[in-house]
């Protein structure tokens, strides 16, 4: 996602850097600068930002991987490190892209750990905006992505949860689109805002829709939580890569839906329906 907003950025007239891990091996547009660092590394953030107006953080991950890539570490402490870089390069507005369900209580430490890296946002002393989006489409790595993954590994069965959660896909442009707003409007400075699509669609209507773009015959087999929780434990214990994780199996099971005037009336942007963009959702 973060490719898309420097593109949106560099379209209205912005000079733009990119701060990741391997900034300088992706492919970048000409004229976006890049810069490889740990969004942890507070020193060498503070030497990309030097110079800037303003900072769009938009760092995170789905699932933990290892030591270095914890929810608490990328969420909290990334958080705390872009607070910080950016006081040292002088930068005062700050642009924080979580997501809906982001809840510094919950039990789930996906949703907790974002939950605690916007209340280090909010106690900061920048001019912050906290973004907060549906699930995108459009995008690499989304939840688009993962359902086709999941149906070419389950076949015949489209495994979906008994009662799953429903959700707004936004897409990716219209993302984009809003954190510009928030970069360029001083309106919305010390505001959360929740994004989301104009569109309803289940989690089992999402699979569905997937296997009718994609081509594939499925069998969907509803599933209680309980046994679907179990299920996503076992490949740990013969080394292998979950389907799915227990943090993503509760985010399945809830809601994740907002009111879509907000992307109009707050940063006039008319939200693009999913079946708009049925050719562009999957990138595989």
């Amino acid at each position: 996602m973060g490719s898309v907003i420097a593109n949106r950025l560099l379209a209205e007239g912005y000079v733009t850097r990119v701060y990741a891990r391997r900034a300088t091996q992706a492919a970048v547009a000409p004229g976006i600068v890049p810069y490889d660092g740990d969004i942890r590394d507070v020193d060498k953030l503070a030497h990309a930002l030097t110079g800037a107006d303003a900072v769009a953080h938009l760092v995170g991950i789905l699932r933990e991987t290892g030591p270095g890539q914890t929810f608490d570490g990328v969420f909290r402490e990334g958080a705390r490190a872009v607070i910080q870089a950016a006081r040292l390069a002088g930068v005062r507005h700050l642009v924080h892209v979580t997501g809906i369900g982001a809840d510094s209580t919950s039990p789930d430490a996906f949703e907790r750990t974002r939950g605690h890296a916007e209340r280090e946002t909010r106690e900061s002393d920048l001019d912050w905006v906290i973004l907060r989006p549906s699930v995108l489409f459009g995008v690499r790595g989304s939840m688009f992505d993962r359902i086709a993954q999941s149906l070419r590994r389950t076949r015949p069965f489209a495994v979906v949860p008994r009662r799953d959660g429903l959700y707004q896909p936004l897409w990716r442009d219209d993302a984009a689109a809003c954190v510009a707003a928030a970069l360029r409007e001083s309106s919305v400075l010390g505001g959360t805002y929740e994004l989301g699509g104009p569109d309803t669609w289940s989690y089992r209507e999402l699979a569905q829709l997937a296997m009718r773009r994609l081509r594939l015959r499925r069998i969907v087999l509803p599933l209680p939580a309980p046994l679907l929780l179990a299920g996503a434990s076992l490949p740990r214990l013969v080394r292998k890569s979950a389907l799915i994780t227990t943090s993503e199996l509760r985010q399945l099971t809830r809601d994740n839906r907002t009111d879509p005037e907000i992307m109009r009336s707050v940063f006039g942007v008319e939200p693009t329906s999913l079946t708009d963009k049925l050719d562009e959702a999957f990138v595989l």
